[in-house]
C-alpha cells in the first residue's frame, strides 16, 4: 500500500466516502419533500451520505428547480438532509428493521 503525504502529513488511503459514519442495516429511512417551500439551494444533496437527493428538472411555483429524492430503499433516515435545509422542506422518517 502506497503512503500519500500533504503538507508533510501521511494520508490515510481511503477512498472518499467509502465509510459512512451512519450505521447501516438497523434502520431504513424516506424523506418527503416539500416541492413548493424547496428553493433548490443543494444543500441536501451535498450531505447525504447516500447521494440519493438530487436538483431535479421541474420548476415550482416560486421559478425554481426543487430537489427530488431517489426511494431505493438505501435511505438510512439520518436527517441531515433536514437539519441541513434551510427552508424547512424535508420530512425525515424512521421505520426499524427486523434483524
Amino acid at each position: 500500500m502506497m503512503e500519500q503525504w500533504k503538507d508533510g502529513l501521511r494520508l490515510p488511503n481511503i477512498p472518499p466516502f467509502q465509510y459512512s459514519i451512519i450505521p447501516t442495516g438497523f434502520m431504513t429511512g424516506r424523506i418527503e419533500i416539500d416541492q413548493e417551500r424547496c428553493k433548490g439551494c443543494g444543500l441536501c444533496t451535498i450531505v447525504c451520505p447516500k447521494t440519493l437527493i438530487r436538483i431535479g428538472e421541474e420548476i415550482n411555483r416560486q421559478g425554481y428547480f426543487y430537489v427530488v429524492w431517489e426511494a431505493n430503499g438505501e435511505c438510512t433516515g439520518c436527517t441531515l438532509c433536514g437539519e441541513t435545509c434551510p427552508d424547512v422542506a424535508i420530512q425525515v422518517w424512521r421505520e426499524s428493521k427486523e434483524r
